[in-house]
């Protein structure tokens, strides 16, 4: 199969890889869409602000995506091979919950986490073909979603960020018809907020938007 392989901070190129084997815990993916953040090109090129984020080179690069189960671990019950899924990539120690990392793009902050993904997780979704985990993978309704929402593939991609925003939105309390003022510097985040705000019945606003392009003109 074909993936982004990063050998260091960017250096990377589309290889030639061995398609990943379906293990205990796990399921294979056939890779359609991956989610490209504006943290994207730093992360690819080694050039985020904070040091402590790094990734066990080399890497198949890796990002939320959406595809396909093309084959099912032995101790898989509930996916399907052909059925549509997200995959997230935030990875969790089943163990432990601090054990924590960022699949294919940051390898955690201590010699526990590192491990952990060096030996289970290294390469993420950019690729043809990816083992993901039981845990990160998410059943998506395609009758609902594309048969009944004429939603595109591609579009399902957000699902993997929109339930941040409505998460911390759900979390101080937002109720319909009240005002949401959402700030800005959180890249996709901030966007998203609004949709998310504006979906459960708030008015959203972005009252810096008039200094920011003033600013922009000088």
């Amino acid at each position: 199969m074909k993936a982004l392989v990063l050998k260091g901070p960017g250096n990377g190129a589309i290889e030639t890889t061995p398609v990943p084997q379906a293990l205990p815990g796990s399921v294979i993916v056939r890779v359609l869409h991956v989610l490209v953040y504006q943290i994207t090109p730093d992360v690819f090129h080694g050039t985020v602000t904070n040091p402590n984020m790094t990734l066990p080179y080399p890497v198949v690069f890796g990002s939320p995506a959406i595809g396909r189960v093309a084959a099912i671990g032995p101790d898989t019950t509930a996916f399907k091979p052909g059925q549509l899924v997200l995959i997230d990539t935030k990875l969790r120690a089943r163990d432990d919950p601090s054990v924590s990392a960022v699949w294919g793009a940051f390898d955690g902050f201590d010699e526990t986490t590192k491990r952990f993904v060096i030996e289970s997780w290294r390469d993420g979704a950019w690729a043809e073909y990816v083992r993901a985990p039981l845990e990160s993978t998410w059943a998506l309704d395609e009758n609902k979603l594309i048969g009944n929402l004429e939603l595109k593939t591609e579009d399902l991609l957000h699902l993997g960020l929109l339930p941040v925003m409505y998460s911390g939105l759900c979390r101080v309390g937002v109720k319909a018809g009240e005002t949401v003022l959402i700030a800005p510097s959180t890249g996709v985040f901030s966007g998203g907020c609004i949709a998310v705000a504006r979906a459960m019945g708030a008015k959203a606003s972005y009252p810096f938007e008039k200094y920011t392009k003033a600013l922009e003109r000088g």
